[in-house]
């Protein structure tokens, strides 16, 4: 199951994706985004792939544990 990891250090708040995916992501009260589940289902490797090349900063990579 694919998972989402954000580097804080280098997003800068954008937005791009919790306004393109906002089945996957969230805005925090300090506008970062957070995944909205820990884990995702595989349907969603595309959307959350997406989201990764699309993030302006590369700050969000998709893994598998």
């Amino acid at each position: 199951m694919p998972r989402i990891e954000i580097n804080y250090r280098a997003c800068m708040k954008t937005g791009q994706c919790y306004y393109l995916h906002p089945e996957a992501f969230r805005k925090r009260e300090d506008d970062h985004p957070e995944p909205t589940e820990p884990r995702f289902p595989e349907s969603m490797r595309e959307a959350l792939e997406e989201a990764a090349d699309l993030c302006p900063t590369e700050s969000i990579t998709v893994a598998d544990d």
